[in-house]
């Protein structure tokens, strides 16, 4: 009986901890995504008008631009949080 006590609260503490980190571990995924999704579309754009790869380097910088953003509003909403 006391091994599944200590079991169960071994499970509510890593669940805890995984809630906790959630937010952060979200912020690399937004950053690829972004500049992948904005690199592909400046590299289409580039493509159809024959630029030379003029849009995908301003693509890439909108996506970063976008992740260091995305990553700002999670630490200042989990600052808000431990307030």
């Amino acid at each position: 009986m006391l091994f599944g006590k200590k079991n169960t609260e071994n499970q509510k503490n890593i669940n805890s901890s995984f809630a906790a980190a959630g937010p952060y571990l979200n912020i690399g995924y937004f950053f690829m995504a972004s500049m992948f999704i904005f690199g592909f579309v400046g590299h289409l754009i580039d493509k159809k008008y024959q630029f030379n790869s003029i849009f995908l380097l301003a693509g890439l910088f909108v996506g970063l631009i976008f992740g260091f953003y995305n990553m700002y509003k999670v630490i200042s909403q989990m600052e808000k949080k431990s307030k």
